[in-house]
């Protein structure tokens, strides 16, 4: 049973307090910083040479030497002092003066203190572009043709110039008694603390605010506009922080969400102005992401939305066709229609909404094209090298897509836009890919520890029906060996990409048994994904509580870390999950089948030998469909380790 919410706020609340790091050094440890890691000798066995890593996440810690271990503060503690997992809570809960809860009752509802600091910096905001200050921003605002009411809903606000009166408004919260921790202030990308005389000064200044919300609706952080006639970047956001990042949201998402749920359509643009004039003009399912490529969490949000079509809007200049070649990454691998909608160069959105209206926006996202056709396009134009280069990235975003089969079919229409032989495109496809879609000869050095299968599941297993011959019994158990690595792999992805976790929700839960060892582990990691959690390996660890699957978690994602290409990875180990199934059930169709012909004798009576007879037939048509759905070169995936 996984731990209640104020059981595990509190395990936050004292990782924020006591790191591995300093565990370490009070053990005797000095660790060096190399790469991003912190290396030392390891606290839990005797050594020469430093194998004992912190990071990247400074929370998480893996040996590397002969221990093997790995996890976060509280695995750290109970591998040191040889106690329990409840054990090395309450022992890092008196260090750090955290009051754990002595009942577990229902989720306490108050708000997180960066989130509470967040909202309030929006409404200092709010106020500083009503007030004196902020009579600029309101012109600007006016000139872009933005209303009050789309000002008022999507939180626009001002920040003033540090000098003069009002200046620093968000520093001046941590001033006093009562104040908010300049600490707090600082981590989620408020203040910067000055290097000369320590004091803390706002990070933004004389901008124009815009709060970015998660799916949620909560306030995570601000994109700050320049004001007309300064200097500078154009856009300054909030850094990157643990309540904030740039991969993990889509601005507008909150306020999209319910009609595209309604309407099974989301558009996405390229910047926040564009989406609060799509709301503004009546389009209320266009949402932007942050000018980064599109990643497995937009791609989860989009899922969740449910949008079946989802149409790409950027600008006509170059950078714009750049933007829409980035938000494709994310998106191909899900079963969605995906539409780019090429605007005329140096047109936004926003611009034709201002002269069109939402009739012309409209006429322009029905004639959108397959994202397909557009990339094509992009294509026809270039030679030599340059088009070399655009098919390799064509080439990239094929094998996102889910599926050998849509992948081929996307390499037909690269050869008839492109006027080039299937059979050229097939072959060097597959030599950038690395022969096929299943699991490459560059893993075959990676050691999975596999998932032990139930006591139950062990004894369902066929060899001992008497239908397989002692060479088939051993095939049998080693197709399930590698089906059980395979598991463990699906899990490693997971832990070090949490957003590929819907690709492979099904496959995992159809496999484990409620005895499976790896059964708490999936469960914590749905728990998290339905609470609109990503199940990363430090949240996974607290919903694992002290279940025994916890000591294996992080060696679990160490085996992958490092993985260039998570999402064909995957593609690759649920391949080999459906090989190992499907020649397992092979075996159990040819033993089915010589059961059957022995009875098909003229020594059986006739009543017996007929319906063997039928039996037979209907076999040998299950075995030649099995046959068909055979991977090709199956043969040459992993053998598990």
């Amino acid at each position: 049973m996984s731990p209640d919410p104020d059981f595990k706020r509190a395990l936050e609340e004292i990782k924020a307090r006591l790191t591995p790091e300093a565990m370490i050094r009070e053990w005797g440890k000095e660790p060096v910083q190399r790469s991003n890691r912190l290396w030392a000798t390891c606290p839990l066995h005797e050594e020469g040479t430093p194998s004992f890593a912190i990071g990247p996440d400074p929370g998480l810690w893996y040996c590397f030497g002969s221990c093997s271990k790995g996890g976060d503060l509280f695995d750290l503690i109970c591998a040191r002092l040889g106690i329990s997992f409840i054990e090395a809570v309450e022992f890092a809960a008196q260090r750090t003066g955290v009051d754990l809860p002595k009942k577990r009752g229902p989720e306490n509802k108050r708000e997180e203190p960066g989130l509470k600091l967040l909202a309030h910096a929006e409404r200092i905001y709010r106020d500083g572009l009503k007030g004196a200050n902020g009579r600029a921003a309101r012109e600007y605002l006016t000139s872009r043709g933005f209303e009050a009411t789309t000002i008022e809903a999507f939180g626009i606000g001002y920040a003033p110039p540090s000098h003069g009166a009002g200046g620093n408004p968000i520093s001046a919260l941590t001033q006093g008694k009562g104040g908010a921790p300049v600490e707090l202030a600082e981590s989620v990308g408020l203040v910067r603390i000055g290097d000369r005389d320590g004091r803390p000064y706002d990070f933004f200044r004389h901008r124009l605010m815009i709060p970015i919300r998660d799916e949620r609706g909560r306030t995570v952080g601000f994109g700050g506009r320049i004001m007309p006639g300064e200097e500078g970047p154009k856009y300054v956001n909030t850094p990157e922080t643990p309540w904030f990042k740039k991969g993990r949201v889509i601005y507008g998402f909150d306020r999209a969400l319910p009609h595209a749920q309604r309407n099974k359509q989301l558009i996405l643009v390229e910047g926040y102005t564009d989406v609060m004039a799509l709301h503004q003009g009546g389009i209320l399912h266009g949402a932007a992401v942050l000018g980064t490529a599109t990643t497995e969490a937009h791609g989860r949000l989009v899922r969740r939305s449910g949008a079946q079509q989802v149409q790409l809007l950027f600008d006509g200049d170059d950078a714009g066709r750049k933007a829409a070649h980035k938000a494709l990454k994310g998106l191909l691998s899900l079963d969605t229609e995906i539409f780019v909608v090429p605007l005329d160069d140096g047109q936004d959105p926003a611009d034709i909404l201002a002269t069109e209206g939402a009739a012309g926006m409209t006429s322009r996202l029905e004639m959108g094209q397959p994202w397909l056709e557009f990339m094509i396009g992009g294509l026809k134009p270039l030679s030599g090298s340059e088009r070399v280069r655009g098919i390799s990235e064509m080439f990239e975003m094929v094998a996102a897509l889910s599926g050998g089969l849509l992948q081929d079919e996307a390499l037909k229409g690269m050869a008839a836009g492109l006027d080039t032989p299937l059979d050229v495109l097939r072959t060097e496809y597959k030599g950038r890919r690395g022969a096929s879609p299943r699991v490459s000869s560059t893993h075959k050095d990676v050691v999975i520890p596999a998932m032990e299968p139930s006591q139950s599941s062990s004894q369902d297993s066929p060899r001992s029906g008497g239908e397989f011959t002692p060479k088939e019994a051993r095939s049998h158990e080693q197709m399930e060996k590698r089906c059980r690595h395979a598991l463990a792999a699906l899990f490693s992805t997971v832990l070090n990409d949490p957003g590929l976790f819907p690709r492979v929700r099904e496959t995992l839960d159809g496999e484990l048994s409620s005895e499976d060892s790896g059964r708490p582990l999936f469960d914590a990691m749905a728990k998290l994904w339905d609470n609109d959690e990503d199940p990363s390996l430090n949240l996974v660890l607290d919903e694992l509580g002290d279940q025994p699957i916890r000591s294996r978690v992080a060696k679990l994602m160490q085996t992958l870390e490092g993985e260039e290409d998570l999402s064909q990875r995957t593609c690759e180990v649920l391949d080999e999950i459906k090989y190992c199934r499907n020649e397992q059930e092979i075996l159990k169709v040819n033993g089915r089948i010589r059961v059957q012909q022995e009875l098909c004798t003229e020594t059986q009576p006739e009543d017996i030998r007929l319906q063997a007879e039928e039996t037979l037939k209907s076999l040998r048509g299950n075995l030649m469909l099995l046959l068909s759905l055979r991977v090709p070169g199956g043969d040459r995936l992993v053998d598990a380790p």
